[in-house]
């Protein structure tokens, strides 16, 4: 019984790669979210879709393909890091935020409101960060985050809360009105 027995069946060459072009670009951003760079979060996944091609026919995976694969680049990225003795990096933020003013006049493009956003998402505590960026850019489901980060789905509501109310209050404190 081979790897891909419970889930798609992949024959050939083709077929996986069609698995990797799914899921490339969001395992990247969610190793780069682990405070991986560029190229450390490439490799990463990268290893993981080579792990996975050669070790199809061995192992069974016994959650969502998804789940699997998240889980997988985390535990890559974590093994990276321990390797590389990497120190807990505190980034520092611009606090200088743009401000909107109650007149209406200013107005904030998409991508301005979107640069302020990712701001503050990554000045949260990096939990929160993960379980934020998992579900609101991702899209994945609670139990699908429970599954990848090793924790109940009890957990994940209360980081998505914490992190929704860190980022609402930052909003406010930078001047925009939250609904």
């Amino acid at each position: 019984m081979g790897l891909f027995s419970k889930h798609e069946s992949f024959n050939n060459q083709e077929e996986f790669s069609d698995l990797f072009i799914k899921y490339h670009d969001r395992l990247v951003g969610f190793a780069k979210a682990m405070k991986l760079s560029e190229t450390e979060a490439e490799d990463v996944v990268g290893d993981v879709f080579l792990n996975l091609w050669k070790n199809r026919k061995k192992q069974i995976i016994k959650t969502s393909m998804e789940a699997y694969l998240f889980r997988a680049v985390k535990n890559t990225a974590l093994n990276l890091i321990d390797k590389s003795s990497r120190k807990s990096e505190s980034q520092s933020l611009e606090t200088d935020l743009p401000i909107i003013g109650d007149d209406g006049n200013d107005q904030v493009q998409y991508a301005d409101l979107q640069q302020v956003l990712e701001i503050m998402v990554s000045s949260l505590a990096p939990q929160q960060q993960m379980v934020f960026r998992l579900a609101k850019f991702d899209g994945l489901r609670v139990q699908e985050i429970a599954e990848i980060m090793e924790i109940k789905p009890k957990t994940v509501y209360n980081l998505l809360g914490m992190a929704l109310e860190n980022i609402r209050k930052k909003m406010i404190t930078s001047g925009y009105s939250v609904s």
